[in-house]
């Protein structure tokens, strides 16, 4: 059974790829990012360009500070919106095999 969420039913402004993976069902975060890394939506360690321009993904970076306190890394990380979180769930139920049918089935 397809399992419908409505934007108006998440709270905050963007969600982290576990929060995101827990909520639609993967195992894990990693089983998320295969998913999406399969279809092209993240390439390497960020979504492609037209997912962020649409509004499904925001781009963060964080700082790494050494021991003195000084930055000499940013890390960058992904944050879905909601938009992002139904469009995601959609996709998934749309490419799952209970509702796909093979074309060649008699």
């Amino acid at each position: 059974m397809k399992k419908v969420i409505k934007i108006a039913d998440l709270e905050k402004s963007s969600y982290s790829m576990t929060e995101v993976a827990e909520l639609l069902g993967f195992k894990n975060n990693r089983k998320l990012y295969n998913f999406l890394r399969q279809y092209n939506i993240v390439q390497d360690r960020e979504p492609a360009r037209e997912f962020l321009i649409v509004g499904y993904f925001e781009q963060h970076s964080k700082e790494i500070k050494n021991k003195e306190g000084r930055t000499f890394k940013l890390a960058p990380f992904i944050r879905v919106t909601p938009k992002g979180i139904v469009f995601i769930n959609e996709l998934h139920h749309l490419l799952t095999k209970e509702f796909y049918v093979s074309p060649f089935r008699k």
